[in-house]
């Protein structure tokens, strides 16, 4: 009788709760992210503390978790979100109708309020595979190898098949287990996964899809000895840039960033870019005012210095892979003078 007299009370507490609250006419707008262990979670849940404290939202935004940028894409099409961040790859994915990852289906009830950081398509490997001795593995090093392209379905796996497919190789997705259709033999893990097979011998390479440093990969270097940060070509990085509607930008990982790097001897790579969405169904008023209150309190972000340091207005409008702004963020854009 005691434990159903609590419940009822607390049940009462929660209603009357949520209708003072209700009554203050406060909206909430729901900010999708990724999983609570993520970036893109604690970045988010970061930034969205900071301007509901620093800034005059109009309303009160809530960071959430969630199964990150795929699932963000589609929630914001069932009306479950209001805001989400996620690779401008998928979202360009989801907007084109291009690729299986969405069913072919066409997502567009989103647009773009602005990248944020960049996430680099990071490849790592054994030292053993540098066949020429030259003392950097390539990708094309990779044929015939046991490579993770991470998990089943996610952005990572058509960052895979398009590197090598500017390396002159063989991936089918829709067909993995054919080694006529594949260069390579395909396996799907996770980053941590993907760090412990390599670690046991059971897969040679891996990728992976993240602000770098990515503490995962470096904590396996550091534990590891034979590890490798695996190199693009030039021509290979080149023409995964200048594809068209590319979401991709050329990036240089140094021995600042992975101590396996040599010093004189970067490793190319391409990155996509965490990029902040709205739907559809918000005005121009509250994008506007998110996208403005987001740039101008930079300085009041203090933790996640790497993802931090890394926003830069005049790249918010960049590489957005044939995804329009929404008109609030175009407003806020024009005003800042860093588009017409």
């Amino acid at each position: 009788m005691k434990k159903t007299l609590s419940f009822v009370l607390a049940a009462l507490m929660l209603v009357t709760s949520l209708l003072a609250f209700a009554s203050c006419g406060n909206t909430i707008h729901v900010i999708e992210t990724g999983s609570e262990t993520g970036t893109y979670y604690g970045f988010t849940n970061m930034i969205a503390t900071k301007l509901n404290e620093k800034a005059d939202l109009g309303y009160t935004l809530s960071a959430v978790s969630s199964k990150g940028s795929k699932g963000n894409i589609q929630d914001i099409d069932a009306g479950k979100c209001s805001f989400a961040i996620v690779q401008n790859d998928v979202m360009s994915y989801a907007y084109g109708g291009t690729t299986d990852m969405f069913g072919g289906k066409v997502i567009d009830s989103f647009s773009v309020v602005g990248v944020v950081y960049q996430e680099t398509v990071q490849i790592i490997g054994k030292k053993t595979l540098d066949a020429n001795g030259d003392g950097t593995v390539t990708v094309d090093e990779l044929k015939g190898k046991r490579v993770s392209i991470g998990e089943a379905g996610s952005g990572v796996t058509i960052n895979a098949k398009q590197v090598f497919e500017a390396a002159g190789m063989k991936l089918d997705l829709t067909d993995t287990a054919s080694a006529e259709k594949n260069d390579v033999i395909v396996s799907y893990y996770s980053v941590k996964d993907s760090c412990d097979k390599i670690k046991d011998g059971e897969i040679d390479a891996f990728f992976f899809t993240a602000g770098v440093p990515t503490s995962g990969i470096t904590e396996l270097i550091t534990t590891t000895a034979d590890i490798a940060v695996i190199t693009l070509t030039e021509e290979q990085a080149d023409a995964l840039v200048g594809a068209e509607n590319s979401f991709y930008t050329k990036t240089a990982l140094t021995n600042d960033i992975y101590a396996c790097i040599e010093a004189d001897k970067p490793a190319i790579a391409v990155s996509v870019s965490a990029t902040y969405i709205a739907s559809n169904k918000l005005s121009e008023t509250d994008v506007y005012n998110f996208t403005k209150a987001l740039w101008e309190n930079v300085e009041n972000y203090g933790a996640y210095a790497p993802q931090v340091s890394a926003m830069k207005l005049e790249n918010a409008a960049k590489a957005l892979g044939g995804v329009p702004l929404h008109a609030g963020a175009a407003k806020y854009y024009k005003e800042a003078g860093i588009i017409d």
